[in-house]
């Protein structure tokens, strides 16, 4: 339900007449009334769709980053369209419809391209990783060694390589659903993560690492004919990195864990096979 705020302030925003639905994001899945936040469709007549979203005050960081988005990917998200209550946390922004579904040669290109058109890089530093690996640690539940400990291992490895690299605007876990197409335009559909410093070739790794595992296809030509370079150690780290969520995210359903862990496990060793022959 919601409040007597949120519906005030949709209220002044959209027609009266609005209809909302909420949206299965990740307090709705896990049963909570208000995680980090929470998400609506809203339908005003004569079929106007908008994003109601209302961030939790332990998420400001969230909201803040949604702020950043609008002022630097303006084009990219219809960032003039927002209307935003910052003392409740609010906003309404234009329905851009759902994100991909499984991807394609065509698509994928599509998104790596929007990728290095919103990561213009601003200045030179080392890219600090996220702590997915760390968080998958902590958790301490029942995954086999063999998974941990090699992808401990190869992540300790990664993080030793202290490379100077470009930075600049992007998203930390660029995953490919975070992505739509509408009229043949690119947009961006989740902004949680969004930052002003980070590299773009771990935006494509932590990509591809989406699209091998989660979607269980190889696309890797994609970005290598989309840009000529090497697969550099920030790709490798983000790849890793998507690695890492992705076994979070199993770990709540055994079965899950079942299907894919093996196949995670093979390419954990197909890229330390990789690492030992380019000699990093």
């Amino acid at each position: 339900m919601l409040s007597a705020a949120q519906l005030n302030f949709i209220s002044k925003n959209t027609d009266t007449n609005f209809r909302a639905r909420r949206l299965a994001d990740r307090s709705k899945r896990q049963g909570l009334t208000m995680h980090r936040k929470s998400v609506y469709l809203i339908t005003s007549p004569p079929n106007k769709k908008l994003v109601f979203i209302h961030f939790s005050r332990q998420y400001e960081t969230i909201f803040r980053n949604y702020l950043a988005a609008q002022v630097k990917l303006n084009h990219l998200v219809m960032g003039d369209q927002w209307q935003i209550d910052r003392s409740n946390l609010f906003i309404l922004i234009p329905y851009l419809g759902r994100g991909f579904g499984s991807p394609d040669p065509s698509s994928l290109q599509k998104v790596i391209r929007k990728l290095g058109q919103i990561n213009k890089p601003s200045r030179l530093g080392i890219f600090n990783p996220p702590r997915y690996m760390a968080d998958l640690v902590e958790l301490n539940k029942p995954l086999s060694r063999l998974t941990l400990t090699n992808l401990e291992r190869l992540t300790k490895e990664m993080m030793r390589l202290k490379t100077v690299v470009s930075l600049g605007a992007g998203i930390l876990d660029p995953a490919f659903s975070n992505f739509t197409e509408l009229n043949g335009q690119i947009y961006l559909v989740d902004l949680d993560n969004f930052g002003s410093e980070i590299n773009l070739d771990y935006e494509v790794g932590f990509l591809m690492a989406d699209v091998d595992v989660e979607f269980r296809k190889t696309l890797v030509s994609c970005y290598s004919n989309s840009k000529k370079l090497v697969f550099t150690p920030c790709y490798w780290i983000g790849y890793i990195s998507r690695l890492a969520t992705i076994l979070i995210d199993l770990i709540r359903s055994q079965q899950r864990l079942n299907d894919y862990e093996l196949s995670i496990c093979q390419k954990i060793e197909s890229i330390s096979s990789y690492l030992l022959k380019t000699r990093w």
